[in-house]
């Protein structure tokens, strides 16, 4: 190792991490070298996105609510924050909005862990179903529920308790009603 360097690929190891690399992104990395056909293969296993996490208070009160010290981070499908973003909008990928006051970071869980497969889940029947949501938001952690507002329909509510697999046929039909 030391007389051939770090960038010589004989040297390198059969596995990485994405934290050992630097890399946020990158959930780990494996290296496989076939010496006599002078081959090295690298295959790479990104981060699973389920989502944006973004977390803000809300200073004013009834119509003059304003948004306040808006921080957002990718997380994964186990719940894990992995990457700081940027603050977007939009549905194609999902946006949790975090008003309930907690301190996340880096390396944290967005949810208590019992509650998380119930998020997923919800965000998961949420782009199935085909409801045109402008955000999910967790206002109060205690009442463990969130608020999905609609464009052009109703707000609405998917316990945190509860797994929301049973409601993708109802949502489903809601959906296909334009009324």
């Amino acid at each position: 190792k030391k007389i051939l360097g770090f960038n010589n690929f004989l040297i390198w190891p059969k596995h990485l991490s994405g934290e050992d690399l630097g890399l946020a992104d990158v959930e780990n990395l494996s290296i496989k070298k076939d010496y006599p056909k002078r081959t090295l293969i690298i295959n790479i296993l990104k981060k699973d996105l389920a989502g944006i996490w973004c977390s803000a208070r809300l200073e004013g009160s009834g119509s003059e609510e304003v948004v306040a010290d808006r921080s957002c981070w990718l997380f994964n499908y186990r719940g894990e924050i992995f990457k700081e973003s940027l603050a977007t909008s939009g549905n194609l990928i999902k946006i949790v909005d975090d008003y309930s006051s907690r301190e996340l970071s880096l390396g944290s869980k967005i949810l208590p862990e019992e509650l998380i497969p119930n998020l997923i889940s919800i965000l998961e029947i949420i782009s199935e179903s085909g409801v045109s949501n402008k955000t999910i938001i967790l206002e109060n952690l205690d009442l463990q529920e969130v608020r999905v507002p609609t464009w052009g329909g109703p707000d609405l509510y998917f316990s945190l308790r509860h797994p929301a697999d049973p409601y993708l046929s109802v949502l489903k039909s809601l959906v296909a009603r334009p009324d």
